[in-house]
């Protein structure tokens, strides 16, 4: 739809679905959820990546590049507010925007000392993610850890495609593998 508007040199995009717009967690699982009626383009791309389910946080980009803001509305409740993306509604304050918890996240945590203080460990690590096709989700690293995690939306992951990754890792540093862990994700402005 954010491609279609570019090219068509629209001047706002119209998403009609089954909720009101973006919330500042999942209303079905959080009650007391509050609709976001205004937000920035890249709060709410974060919040999409981040598990938010209204919108896929690559639809946003097109519309951002192109100063075209993206309504929401819900179907079902034609006369309810929805929530806007718009180019001026960023937080210009610290706050919290949204809370987001995606589930079935595999962590990959790695150990060595040969990292601290060494150029290039990193690189390496990740090129045996890139060589073995799996996209990192999430990146925490400390002075002789790095843990990442994988998401199954984005990656194949059974105990065979684990158990490869980490005999390719084993080569650089000790690996611990954590499977069916949730990711917990606070999306603002600091």
């Amino acid at each position: 739809a954010s491609y279609l508007a570019v090219s068509l040199s629209a001047e706002r995009i119209e998403i009609w679905t089954d909720v009101h717009g973006i919330f500042s967690a999942n209303p079905h699982v959080v009650p007391s959820a509050r609709l976001i009626e205004k937000i920035g383009y890249e709060e709410a791309r974060e919040i999409a990546a981040s598990g938010g389910k209204v919108l896929h946080p690559r639809c946003i980009l097109p519309a951002e590049q192109n100063n075209i803001p993206i309504h929401i509305y819900n179907s079902q409740d034609i006369d309810a507010k929805g929530s806007i993306l718009k180019k001026g509604y960023e937080s210009v304050s610290p706050r919290v925007r949204a809370i987001n918890v995606r589930h079935k996240i595999t962590l990959v945590s790695m150990d060595s000392m040969n990292m601290w203080h060494q150029a290039g460990f990193m690189g390496k690590i990740f090129t045996v993610f890139e060589k073995l096709g799996l996209s990192i989700d999430i990146v925490v690293t400390s002075q002789t850890n790095v843990t990442v995690s994988l998401d199954t939306a984005d990656n194949v992951i059974n105990d065979q495609v684990l158990e490869n990754l980490k005999n390719h890792l084993l080569i650089f540093c000790e690996v611990t593998i954590y499977k069916n862990c949730s990711a917990v994700t606070l999306v603002g402005y600091r």
